[in-house]
Order: C-alpha cells, then sequence, then structure tokens
C-alpha cells in the first residue's frame, strides 16, 4: 500500500513538473497513469482538468471536473472550473448553474463571483459585472483579478478615473502583472496621459518581453507624439513577435510615410492589407 501510494505521489509530482515546463502531453500521461494506480484520490484528476484548460481542451476537462465531484461533491472550487471550461464552450447557462452551485457551498466564494462579473461583461452588462466585482472584493480586499476586471468594466463605461484607481490598486497587489499595467496604458491614452501610458506599456514590455500588443500600443503612442523612429522600432518589435499582425503593420505604415519612406509604407499598408482579409 505503501509503495502505491509514494508511485502515486511521484506520477503526480513529475506530472506537474512537466507540465510547469510546458510538456503539456507528457504531464497528461503521468497524471492518466496515477489515475489507473488510484481512481479515487482527487489530485491527478484535478490537475490533468487544469493541463486539458490551458490546451483549451474544454470537453476533456469537464469530464475531468466531473469525475473530481464525483469523488467528492463537496469542492466548491471543482464547479468554480467546471464553469470556467462551460463558459468557454458558450455553455453560459451550464456555467452559471456551476458557479451558483459553487455558491451554495461556498457562499464567500471570489473566484465564483468573478466568473459571474466576467460573464455579466462580456455581454455588454458593464454595471451588472461591476457589482459581482464589488462582491468578489468583498470576499477577498487582495483579488487583484477583480481589481483588474472592475477596472476593465469601468473602462467601458468611459469611467477612466474609476478604471486607473483599480488598476492602480491590482498593481499594487500584484505588481508583476502586464495585463494591469497595459490596460491602464490603454486608459492613459483616452485621457491624453501619453506619458503615463508609454510608461505602462514599458513596463508591461518589462514584464512580458513577448507582450505584441504593449509594442504595437507603445508604437502608436510615439507616433502620436512625434517619434516616428521610436515607432518603427516598436511596430516592427511586434512584428517579429507576431508575424500576422496586421495592426503592427498598418502603424509602420503610417510612421514609415511620417519618415519619408514612401515605399516601406506602401509595403506595410499592403501586407497589413493582406492579412486583414486573411491571407498569410
Amino acid at each position: 500500500m505503501r509503495e502505491e501510494s509514494d508511485r502515486y505521489s511521484l506520477l503526480v509530482s513529475t506530472g506537474d513538473t512537466l507540465y510547469l515546463c510546458g510538456e503539456l502531453e507528457d504531464a497528461i500521461a503521468h497524471y492518466t497513469a496515477a489515475i489507473r494506480l488510484n481512481p479515487k484520490t482527487i489530485t491527478a484528476v484535478l490537475n490533468r482538468a487544469e493541463v486539458f484548460l490551458t490546451k483549451g481542451d474544454y470537453r476533456e476537462a469537464i469530464n475531468d471536473y466531473d469525475l473530481a465531484i464525483r469523488i467528492n461533491p463537496k469542492d466548491a472550487e471543482v464547479y468554480n472550473n467546471r464553469g470556467l471550461a462551460r463558459y468557454y464552450l458558450r455553455d453560459v447557462k451550464g456555467a452559471l448553474v456551476d458557479y451558483a452551485h459553487a455558491l451554495r457551498l461556498n457562499p464567500r466564494s471570489a473566484y465564483a463571483y468573478l466568473n459571474k462579473g466576467n460573464i455579466r461583461k462580456d455581454a455588454g452588462d458593464y454595471k451588472g459585472a461591476i457589482r459581482n466585482y464589488d462582491t468578489a472584493i468583498k470576499c477577498d480586499p487582495n483579488y487583484a483579478t477583480a481589481y483588474a476586471n472592475r477596472g476593465n468594466a469601468h473602462s467601458d463605461l468611459g469611467n477612466y478615473q474609476e478604471a486607473i484607481a483599480n488598476y492602480n490598486q491590482a498593481i499594487k497587489i500584484a505588481p508583476r502583472n502586464p495585463d494591469a499595467y497595459y490596460n491602464r496604458g490603454n486608459v492613459q491614452i483616452k485621457t491624453g496621459n501619453y506619458q503615463g501610458a508609454m510608461a505602462d506599456y514599458t513596463q508591461a514590455i518589462k514584464i512580458d518581453p513577448k507582450n505584441v500588443y504593449a509594442y504595437a500600443n507603445r508604437g502608436n503612442v510615439r507616433y502620436m507624439t512625434g517619434d516616428y523612429i521610436g515607432a518603427i522600432a516598436d511596430f516592427t518589435q511586434s512584428v517579429k513577435i507576431d508575424p500576422n499582425n496586421p495592426v503592427a503593420y498598418g502603424g509602420r505604415a503610417k510612421a514609415r510615410y511620417a519618415t519619408g519612406d514612401q515605399q516601406g509604407a506602401m509595403d506595410d499598408f499592403l501586407t497589413a492589407t493582406r492579412l486583414e482579409e486573411g491571407g498569410k
């Protein structure tokens, strides 16, 4: 019995390491072997479900969450995660049922309120989303994602100062989250604070050097402030990261034209047009 337990633990820990290294298929194989060894222990089931979520294989993730619920029907987080997988499959009704079940099990589940808010936001109900994010934050005052998402909803409503205040709080709690800087940068542009936007995009890039959108948006700020050479450099970096991004080509076309490089501008414009039309 001890030998079987040790074997199970080894399979799970190896699967965890493989997952962290991005070896998703090998991680799944190890978790599957652990489940076969001990099908009534939940750890490998939940870990495999997480890998399926990461892969975008939402139906397989749901199957694993179903299995996890049979093993332990009173774990609110399992319902939350199954709801998330269902939502990714556009099963909004099923997702809401799962979030409601999670809240019955744990009425202070900040994660469930966050997910309900995300559904409302994606449906265009920004005020309803904000109410859900408010509740999530009451349940967990240090929930950086809830502040960031509430900031997004305020931004969508045009409440830019409220949005910035929420991004500030999200960054205070989780200063290594590039999305909060990126989204705050977007709002800074809308308020005309180009220097602040530049600083936010630069910080987002420092945290995530492959953030193609941060490079493109910083390029836009540089273009708007007359730094055409800097804009070209940012758009070029964006294109290197994602050669199929028409926005970066379009932005670089404008910047090149502003420097007098008409041929380069035309080349970029044609590439952007081709990509927008679905070409490669």
